[in-house]
């Protein structure tokens, strides 16, 4: 098995993608991340974490707060959930040691889905 060779950020070229949870959320928000890593011409996605330079890890929740509706008269199955969550990603690289690492949180108020 081949280890993770990269020592810095900038030595990283090939990337694996781990699972980021179980549940439906986290697997729609790794493919995310995918799609957006593919947009960067220096990067390559690899389907093995043998051939890779470096892995990235990580970790989402997703839950529901709430439900709100802009009329106080709509019927409890027209109102909207309220979102809160977290995903927390690190890149590590040679003896899974950590090159990067990044907590995000959605704003309170959103108009777009958390994920």
């Amino acid at each position: 098995m081949r280890a993770q060779t990269a020592e810095t950020l900038s030595q990283v070229k090939k990337v694996y993608v781990e699972s980021l949870g179980q549940d439906d959320a986290a697997s729609k928000l790794r493919e995310s991340l995918i799609q957006e890593l593919r947009r960067d011409a220096k990067l390559t996605i690899v389907t093995d974490p043998k051939e890779s330079d470096a892995i990235i890890k990580g970790s989402c929740t997703i839950w529901i707060t709430g439900y709100f509706s802009t009329d106080p008269r709509a019927p409890a199955n027209s109102r909207q959930p309220s979102y809160q969550g977290f995903l927390s990603l690190e890149i590590v690289g040679k003896d899974n040691e950590p090159l990067w690492s990044y907590l995000v949180t959605p704003s309170n108020f959103r108009t777009k889905s958390i994920t």
